[in-house]
């Protein structure tokens, strides 16, 4: 991961990769903030009738991912993490208000034609390989990341798939992550309030193109954040182009 944090003049840059992780050790399922996590979602986002992709083994963190079908209130396939929020991320001692980031779940929003129904009809674990896994297998990845490297994510920041950079799945040119506020859900959603008075931050997880990482790397999270916002471009679509493009107009540029 390369993330920068612009906390007041400064700025903050991580690198996970200079880093070796935690040793793992085996999950258990506290579930601490899960109530709570379940009732915003069906405040902000819709009702849970879809089920809950649950895990049989966990490390470090027991991650599920809840199943929301798109409706009037959001036209997306929603997908948010539970579990992640069970343990603090280790926040820099820069940053004053260290609660405030402590504290997270990652979310995503999937176009509606999603293949998730081959998900959901598993017997176990989903399993890499099976048709439009590679998105849960991303969100696993993110909620366990900061609890193995004594790390954190938050809004606006970047990272990339390896070093150099590949594919985050074959066939796709993105190669890394823009983690943003989910603003689909309004001011209201983006933070699950929980039940002794902390806050866990809702992280929308962005596939972004290699011309896109390097623009947050030079000119900030937040710019690139602008941008997908000017394009529409907060949910999880291979297909979109990167917003960097220049759109050719009548036969100009």
């Amino acid at each position: 991961m390369v993330g920068k944090i612009f906390y007041g003049d400064r700025v903050l840059i991580q690198k996970h990769t200079d880093k070796k992780p935690k040793k793992r050790k085996m999950a258990s399922y506290d579930g601490l903030y899960l109530s709570d996590i379940e009732k915003h979602i069906d405040t902000y986002i819709g009702k849970r009738q879809d089920g809950v992709m649950h895990e049989i083994v966990s490390m470090t963190v027991h991650v599920d991912i809840h199943v929301i079908r798109p409706s009037e209130k959001i036209p997306y396939l929603t997908l948010v993490t539970s579990g992640m929020s069970d343990l603090p991320m280790k926040v820099p001692e820069e940053i004053e208000d260290q609660a405030e980031f402590e504290l997270a779940e990652i979310i995503t929003f999937l176009p509606p034609t999603w293949p998730i129904s081959a998900l959901l009809d598993q017997d176990e674990e989903c399993k890499e390989g099976v048709e439009g896994w590679y998105p849960v297998g991303w969100m696993k990845h993110y909620a366990r990341m900061p609890h193995d490297y004594n790390t954190m994510l938050t809004w606006y920041q970047t990272t990339q798939n390896g070093d150099p950079a590949s594919s985050i799945e074959n066939g796709i040119g993105m190669t890394g992550f823009l983690f943003t506020p989910p603003i689909q859900l309004g001011d209201g959603g983006l933070f699950v309030p929980t039940y002794d008075g902390r806050r866990i931050r809702l992280l929308n997880m962005v596939p972004i193109w290699p011309d896109e990482i390097v623009y947050a790397i030079n000119k900030g999270g937040e710019a690139l954040c602008e941008k997908l916002n000017f394009a529409e471009n907060f949910v999880f679509d291979p297909a979109r182009p990167s917003c960097l493009k220049r759109k050719k107009i009548f036969g100009l540029f």
